[in-house]
């Protein structure tokens, strides 16, 4: 009987072991660099939250965490301490595309003015009412 208490011992320690270093190389696992990933997909901001408000089930399943590559007109710009958003407007509709920049693509963002056609890639985090962006690079 003590024999089989040492193997079971064992046997949830490996596991526990295991599952500890998992946890710590998920949690160390570095971010995809958006810049240099090619994008999956390239529309505008009026067909991506059009296909978002049509089919919003089937759209997250196509498009989230995949690279878009997104084209529209410059509703609105918010700088914080270390992040920007930029809002694209999806004509037709009060709702758009919010894109959020790093600290490391912000300074692209000090020549775009409200009304600017502009392209942008970035990682698809869903869809809130807007169509969510994530680690943004200006393109054009």
């Amino acid at each position: 009987m003590k024999k089989y208490r040492i193997i079971v011992l064992l046997i949830a320690l490996a596991l526990i072991l295991a599952g500890g270093i998992y946890g710590y190389l998920l949690y160390n696992k570095p971010h995809r660099d958006v810049m240099k990933a090619k994008a999956e997909f390239t529309l505008t901001a009026a067909a991506l939250l059009s296909e978002f408000e049509s089919n919003s089930n089937g759209a997250t399943q196509k498009y989230n965490g995949k690279i878009l590559l997104v084209s529209g007109k410059v509703e609105s710009i918010r700088f914080n301490d270390t992040i920007a958003s930029v809002q694209l407007s999806a004509e037709g509709s009060f709702f758009g595309v919010n894109c959020s920049f790093n600290k490391n693509a912000i300074t692209k963002l000090n020549e775009v003015q409200k009304g600017n056609e502009i392209q942008v890639k970035g990682e698809c985090k869903g869809y809130i009412d807007d169509v969510i962006l994530n680690n943004c690079f200006l393109i054009k």
